[in-house]
């Protein structure tokens, strides 16, 4: 099974919403998939999928105070989640040679794995991105953003990562934005996918779900899909009925049918 590390260059542009809506778009296509909260410093995969606080962890497994079985939440969708631990005092004890070997036996397993790696280029994410196979660097339409992604496809060419595709979220959310060959320009000829701008992905995110759950005919849910489609080589198309054109034009892409 292929594993994946989504990162950014830095904080803010979307990166923890890709994992958690890529992940549940792989699963519903059928996969066999298994999030994985490598974002120690900050993590929060556990609270959009409603995992008791009281549960077994990632720093837990690293410790060798649990097994990875029992630090696997299985949420109702399917999807499989390995949080880490959100308390302060979470991270003692834990060395990034420790954290390195427990992802690379994750990645023995028969699952799709994904990882969520802390924003920028510390020891986090180097430690995450040398046990995955590809990477997907995660970025918004803005110069700093851009600029921030450029050094993450850099350092994952020295580290040895293939970079799948670059996600530009929040397309069209300013005018004046850079086109695609002036990302390009910054970013250097790699697959590009975009994520529109879409009031559904904050709302879902107050729901505590990924927005291709609440709103699976929303915008943004349809670009996740699409992206998850493409990993998994299969045919998808979104059928809309005429109260789902109704919505969309109405609610601002925010209900369902």
């Amino acid at each position: 099974m292929a594993s994946f590390i989504v990162s950014s260059g830095k904080g803010g542009v979307g990166k923890t919403q890709t994992v958690i809506n890529l992940g549940t778009a792989l699963s519903q296509f059928g996969g066999d998939v298994t999030i994985v909260d490598g974002n120690l410093p900050v993590p929060d995969i556990s609270l959009y999928f409603s995992v008791p606080f009281e549960t077994n962890t990632l720093n837990d497994v690293i410790r060798g105070k649990s097994s990875v079985e029992d630090a696997t939440y299985e949420h109702e969708s399917g999807l499989k989640v390995i949080p880490a631990n959100i308390n302060l005092n979470s991270l003692g004890g834990i060395t990034q040679d420790d954290f390195t070997r427990v992802l690379k036996q994750l990645k023995k397993r028969k699952t799709t794995l994904i990882i969520d790696s802390a924003p920028g280029l510390g020891a986090e994410f180097i430690s995450a991105a040398r046990s995955a196979d590809h990477m997907f660097v995660v970025t918004n339409p803005e110069l700093p953003a851009l600029s921030a992604s450029y050094k993450t496809i850099q350092m994952a060419e020295s580290i040895g990562v293939e970079v799948a595709a670059v996600v530009l979220n929040r397309v069209g959310r300013y005018a004046g934005e850079p086109n695609e060959e002036e990302i390009r320009d910054i970013i250097g000829d790699h697959p590009i996918r975009k994520i529109p701008e879409d009031p559904a992905v904050p709302t879902a995110a107050l729901m505590a779900q990924p927005v291709v759950t609440a709103f699976p005919k929303s915008p943004a849910a349809i670009g996740f899909k699409k992206i998850a489609a493409e990993i998994m080589g299969v045919d998808y198309k979104e059928k809309f009925g005429v109260m789902d054109w109704v919505h969309r034009i109405i609610y601002g892409d925010l209900r369902e049918e």
